[in-house]
């Protein structure tokens, strides 16, 4: 929350949403006559505070790249990593994400493959759109069984995940 005027609370991510997104400077940049600002969207917000581990459905699994998790020192993993080619187990759910780790798993792969059913739980990065380009779930939608079943049913080939742990990185911004 922040304090306007040390009486009223309000959700922090009002504040953020008043701030120009990176359009609105470039914009502003090549012409600051015409000021109109949209402000960050909830993707933007979320980029701040968050990393992004994007995902591509093959059909079977999700799939990604092991570079994903530069940055991700001390992430914990909520699911298996499974290596998409042979299907052992790259991590394991609860493993952290350490530079030794992060090394053999990329010495080994680089994509992992994550099943959709350990997806259960996780937040969506980006809003998921239909086909006439509605938002169907917003950034930072918790994945449930309902979800998942409904981007099987659109056939949504590409999503992209918080890298929430719950542990060191938590959920208090989306």
């Amino acid at each position: 929350y922040v304090r306007i005027d040390r009486r009223r609370k309000i959700p922090a991510t009002v504040l953020l949403r008043c701030l120009p997104s990176a359009e609105d400077e470039k914009k502003w940049q090549s012409d600051p006559r015409k000021p109109t600002i949209r402000g960050m969207d909830d993707t933007e917000i979320l980029g701040v505070f968050y990393k992004r581990i994007p995902l591509k459905f093959d059909g079977n699994m999700w799939i990604g790249q092991t570079n994903a998790f530069d940055g991700l020192d001390k992430y914990r993993l909520n699911y298996d990593l499974i290596n998409p080619r042979d299907k052992k187990t790259l991590a394991s759910k609860g493993d952290r994400m350490n530079a030794k780790r992060l090394k053999r798993v990329v010495d080994a792969s680089k994509e992992f493959g994550i099943m959709p059913d350990a997806m259960i739980g996780e937040y969506l990065f980006d809003p998921i759109l239909d086909a006439e380009g509605n938002v169907v779930y917003r950034a930072g939608t918790e994945i449930t069984p309902d979800v998942m079943a409904d981007l099987e049913k659109m056939n949504v080939g590409e999503i992209s995940l918080i890298a929430i742990d719950n542990t060191t990185i938590t959920a208090h911004m989306r």
